[in-house]
């Protein structure tokens, strides 16, 4: 829920890119799926993604780093006061002095109620969404294929329907289910959540595929109006990060097996 309300307020109360048609990396989408006055795919499309590859991977990399610290709250109220104040001057910041576009009042007014909404509601959210029934674990590979379906589909869905002017309404569905079809398939393939860091960290990696595959191809792209030079050198080191990772999640997951083990009667 803290997720979807950051992208939202990075793209949506801070930069405003989903009002500015004349956005910077919108392209076909200021155009496509834009109405009264809000460009609804892009916007759909930057909160799931800030959600995902913002905030939630970054989270559980380093909960898998940190295990121990996984459970604790990792900032005082006096903390999370002082990093919410820094945030917002930073979106009045950005607002007013580097993003001339002025949005209309009431999609933006909408933008902050929602906003509010969603903070609202992540206080109310359980710690966990499922229980864990102890069903049957899938392998890995599983996990990373579901992960990588989701990041492809995620890009694609938002990139090759609207180049083949599929219908707006049917992005925007294809779009806003996938969450919620990975979700499903993480509970099945997790056995209603008992799933450990293995998995874990193989749905991470899958989900982390497509900007990794999409770092090691930019040099190759010519027609970049940027220069992407050292990506190729990015995607390689993420990779070897996450193998690194994989390795350490493994001796840890063997030591607790062979303790339990030990501790068994």
């Amino acid at each position: 829920m803290l997720g979807l309300a950051y992208g939202i307020l990075e793209e949506g109360l801070m930069v405003k890119s989903f009002f500015d048609p004349t956005w910077m990396d919108l392209g076909l989408l200021g155009v496509y799926g834009r109405a009264f006055g809000i460009n609804w795919v892009w916007s759909l499309f930057l909160t799931i993604y800030h959600a995902v590859f913002s905030i939630s991977i970054p989270i559980y990399l380093t909960e898998l780093m940190f295990p121990t610290a996984k459970d604790e709250r990792w900032l005082t109220k006096r903390g999370i006061r002082n990093f919410a104040l820094l945030l917002g001057a930073d979106v009045l910041f950005v607002f007013f002095l580097l993003t001339p576009y002025r949005p209309p009042f009431l999609p933006y007014a909408g933008a902050v109620l929602l906003v509010l909404f969603l903070g609202w509601q992540a206080r109310r959210m359980p710690l966990r969404w499922w229980g864990e029934h102890g069903g049957r674990v899938r392998g890995t590979f599983w996990f990373f294929l579901v992960g990588a379906i989701g990041s492809f589909g995620l890009f694609l869905a938002n990139w090759a329907l609207p180049e083949n002017e599929a219908p707006v309404l049917f992005t925007l569905v294809v779009c806003a289910a996938l969450p919620f079809i990975l979700r499903s398939l993480v509970r099945w393939l997790s056995g209603d959540g008992a799933w450990g860091e293995r998995q874990r960290l193989a749905f991470v990696s899958g989900g982390m595929s497509f900007l990794i595959f999409a770092a090691l191809i930019a040099e190759s792209d010519l027609t970049r109006a940027d220069n992407p030079a050292g990506m190729r050198l990015i995607g390689f080191a993420a990779i070897a990060a996450l193998i690194g990772l994989r390795v350490v999640v493994g001796r840890r997951e063997s030591r607790a097996q062979r303790l339990k083990a030990i501790q068994s009667p």
